[in-house]
């Protein structure tokens, strides 16, 4: 007979049927519904043996590519809106911490030779360098203080190659510093991602009440019964259209608030590939760092 694997049971009153959860903190976790028969639990979880390997073996995967990452990141690769950006961090004598964005666009000219006619172009030489620097500074506090803007972002701000995002403050504080870049990354999935759902939602004609960021652990996005869509900041490390289908699943559930035949029929006929978007989803986590997994 099959050795069973270790687990802890948990009575929940939601709980219609037997649910099983695996994670890295807790292990096989089996939900049963108040008063449900434990007897049984043992010939479900042999049903289940497939399922409940093929699991671990995902989650010890997901455990060596986490021991494998940096504690803080030195670039943040936005592949959703194609940014990336250097991460720098620079002690500062302050209790509290300063987010810096950094923009360098540059041009450079050929200077024609004196009296003569114009330079090469394949060598330029001598050459003058334009340089234009645009920046914005956000403020964290230490926990168990309110969050500091130090300035107002602008929404017209233009974002360019060269971009650097500079920590300054106390940057031995790696929570700190995690929280700083959480908000950071927050705020530009607000920029970013809300006004692409929006746009999804006018051309495939699904409208939503309003939409929030989160940063939620197990979710990419959800949507409640009022019409409010939430969206993961996570999904900015995701490819473009992994994201667009993410968008459209929950656009889709302002209709259907559930996964019946007709939300799936729907989702076909806004996304047709969205069967190989589901696959590839499963395996996204890979292309979220691993000091936003913990």
């Amino acid at each position: 007979m099959t050795r069973l694997p270790n687990y802890t049971i948990r009575e929940s009153r939601r709980a219609k049927h037997v649910n099983l959860k695996i994670s890295l903190k807790k292990g096989l976790e089996v939900i049963i519904p108040l008063g449900f028969d434990r007897r049984l639990i043992p010939d479900i979880l042999r049903q289940k043996q497939a399922w409940i390997d093929r699991t671990h073996r995902n989650l010890a995967e997901r455990q060596e590519f986490l021991d494998a990452q940096p504690a803080l990141p030195k670039e943040l690769s936005l592949q959703a809106i194609q940014e990336l950006w250097t991460v720098k961090y620079q002690a500062a004598a302050s209790s509290a911490l300063a987010v810096m964005e950094s923009t360098v666009a540059s041009r450079v000219y050929g200077v024609e030779p004196l009296g003569g006619g114009p330079a090469e172009a394949s060598t330029p030489s001598p050459a003058v360098m334009e340089s234009t620097v645009a920046s914005r500074v956000y403020g964290v506090e230490p926990l168990g203080r309110g969050p500091a803007e130090a300035s107002t972002p602008s929404p017209a701000f233009v974002e360019m190659p060269g971009q650097v995002l500079t920590l300054s403050g106390q940057i031995r504080d790696e929570s700190l510093c995690k929280l700083a870049l959480q908000k950071w990354l927050a705020h530009k999935a607000q920029l970013h991602l809300v006004p692409w759902l929006t746009e999804i939602s006018r051309t495939e004609s699904l409208p939503f009440k309003r939409a929030t960021i989160r940063g939620q652990k197990s979710r990419w996005g959800s949507c409640s019964s009022t019409g409010t869509i939430s969206l993961n900041y996570k999904l900015l490390f995701l490819p473009a259209p992994l994201v667009r289908y993410v968008l459209i699943h929950e656009l889709c559930h302002t209709r259907y608030l559930n996964h019946s035949k007709k939300f799936w029929s729907l989702v076909k006929q806004k996304e047709p590939a969205y069967k190989a978007a589901q696959v590839e989803l499963r395996a996204a986590w890979r292309y979220v760092p691993g000091w936003l997994h913990g």
